[in-house]
């Protein structure tokens, strides 16, 4: 006994009577021998939602015409004269849809419509959203093959300098028109602040590279912990969370920071922060990181600045020097760190530096270690005991974001250059993506920057 089945669209009229049918697939059943034989294939999956799109849209079609009360060219009578196929791209599959043509006997004038005159843009918003993502999170090429082996089909709507123009354009839109915190954010006691920066190529030609900044702010009752802790003295934890919520900002521009700051800020809030928020921040150290700290603090209760653990103890591990003596001494000092003992930890290093007066590339090393703890020392904290307490001490657990945010896309691809506005405008995609909020604002700036635009 054969057994079938069969996928059919129907139309129905006002009151609900069938009034067209169109049979769309059938299909033999058959024992799955294997599990390949197990359901639709991809390649089945994708032209059965082709042909039940194209059914939507060929009864679309009646309504898809340019609204003009008379000829735009002498005021005269317009009349339907046919229809011209147009392009519309969705997110899996391409289709041809009919738009009405219009015409005027008085001097001849012809409409000549499309998706993309009528709504600004051919591709459907669902299909923006996603290039975008994978434009923000891989490069361009990466993010087209990407997009074709999920439609099963190369797709020129899919091309790399599509997507590229789509994640850049809905960027910018994000940059110009950055969304305000909603009024109904719950205010919370205390926040982490993370803040970063890395150096990406530059496009310019008398310029390697150039920095950019990023910030991470969560709450760290949203942190969901998996692993456990190295309780080595000077030990760095091996505990790992997983941000549940989250809000990041990002900029690559060179404006005294200003963007920076506010985007910051702008973080913070929809993170929950109010005067009444206490904040914690982690840096590794460099002044520009202090300095967008230090723009919170007329908008929360406080702030207490801790030198990130992870950058001390990578400065320590850049400057092994070869002797298990001194290697042992150099633990030391850390360890003096780990215990919050900054005092103890320069004299040591100190001491370290002067024994090397006969290798100078050594006592470089050391000197340049020992100036970063110096200029750090009153953002050093007791490591050790924020640990037993279970509070965070390391931006370690964040440094993911921070690697999706530039590392991943940006300084991963050596031979790709940027110009700052332009990587700027990726990293406000990247921001929103990787913050908690992207799904909400990406509709209204795809919106706003694609279809109204382009129209």
């Amino acid at each position: 006994m054969t057994h079938q089945i069969r996928v059919i669209v129907e139309s129905l009229n006002d009151t609900g009577d069938v009034i067209g049918k169109e049979i769309v697939m059938t299909k033999i059943v058959i024992k799955p021998n294997t599990i390949i034989d197990l359901g639709l294939r991809h390649s089945e999956q994708i032209d059965l939602l082709r042909h039940i799109q194209q059914q939507l849209l060929n009864k679309q079609s009646i309504y898809l015409k340019d609204e003009l009360a008379v000829c735009p060219k002498c005021a005269g009578k317009l009349y339907k004269s046919g229809s011209i196929k147009s392009d519309f791209h969705s997110v899996f599959t391409d289709h041809k849809v009919a738009v009405i043509r219009q015409v005027c006997k008085l001097c001849k004038w012809t409409s000549t419509p499309s998706v993309r005159s009528l709504f600004g843009e051919s591709s459907h918003p669902d299909l923006v959203k996603i290039q975008c993502e994978l434009g923000a999170n891989h490069t361009f090429r990466e993010a087209q093959n990407i997009m074709n082996l999920l439609s099963n089909t190369a797709r020129s709507t899919n091309n790399h300098d599509k997507i590229k123009r789509m994640t850049e354009t809905v960027g910018q839109d994000i940059a110009e028109h950055p969304d305000a915190p909603p009024v109904s954010i719950k205010s919370v006691a205390h926040l982490y602040v993370q803040i970063d920066g890395g150096h990406v190529a530059s496009l310019e030609q008398d310029k390697r590279s150039f920095e950019v900044m990023t910030s991470v702010v969560f709450d760290s009752k949203n942190i969901k912990y998996t692993g456990g802790k190295d309780k080595e003295a000077g030990g760095a934890s091996t505990l790992r969370g997983e941000l549940t919520s989250k809000h990041c900002a990002a900029s690559a521009l060179l404006d005294s920071q200003d963007t920076m700051k506010k985007l910051t800020i702008n973080a913070a809030i929809k993170q929950g922060m109010t005067s009444e928020t206490t904040i914690t921040a982690l840096c590794d150290g460099a002044s520009n990181c202090w300095n967008i700290v230090d723009s919170l603090e007329e908008h929360c209760q406080s702030i207490e600045r801790i030198l990130d653990w992870y950058h001390i103890a990578m400065k320590f591990q850049n400057t092994r020097l070869g002797q298990e003596e001194l290697n042992e001494r150099l633990s030391g000092a850390k360890w003096y760190l780990w215990n919050g003992l900054p005092d103890k930890a320069i004299a040591r290093l100190s001491s370290i530096r002067d024994s090397l007066q006969e290798d100078q590339k050594k006592q470089g090393k050391v000197q340049a270690l020992l100036t970063y703890i110096e200029n750090n020392a009153s953002f050093i904290t007791n490591y050790q005991k924020r640990q037993d307490a279970g509070l965070i001490f390391t931006s370690q657990m964040a440094e993911s974001t921070v690697e999706s945010l530039i590392n991943k896309r940006c300084k991963g691809h050596q031979h790709m250059r940027w110009s700052r506005e332009g990587l700027h405008a990726l990293l406000q995609v990247r921001a929103a993506v990787n913050s908690n909020d992207w799904n909400t604002i990406c509709e209204r700036h795809i919106v706003e920057a694609v279809y109204h635009k382009a129209a």
